[in-house]
């Protein structure tokens, strides 16, 4: 999610579509990684009791959302990855 521009917060699924789910939210920006308190379980989807690994290429989606919400007071740019091939 971005703020006037700036990437600020992260939501990350994981095994989406599965009965597995869960959500969390992190602190982004250059070189932040950081899991917060902040959940939305009355949906039923609950956090890890861990921090999950950073991204290998979060720069690289933090710099192309940034690009995109320029001049937007705020926008949730979603990017879709695998770890599974």
């Amino acid at each position: 999610m971005c703020f006037n521009g700036k990437a600020k917060l992260l939501e990350v699924h994981r095994d989406r579509f599965s009965d597995h789910h869960t959500q969390d939210f992190y602190y982004c920006g250059k070189g932040k990684w950081e899991k917060t308190s902040i959940s939305q379980t009355n949906g039923g989807t609950p956090p890890v009791e861990y921090e999950i690994e950073k991204p290998a290429f979060l720069d690289d989606m933090i710099y192309k959302s940034e690009l995109l919400a320029k001049d937007m007071p705020f926008v949730r740019v979603d990017w879709y990855f695998s770890t599974q091939l």
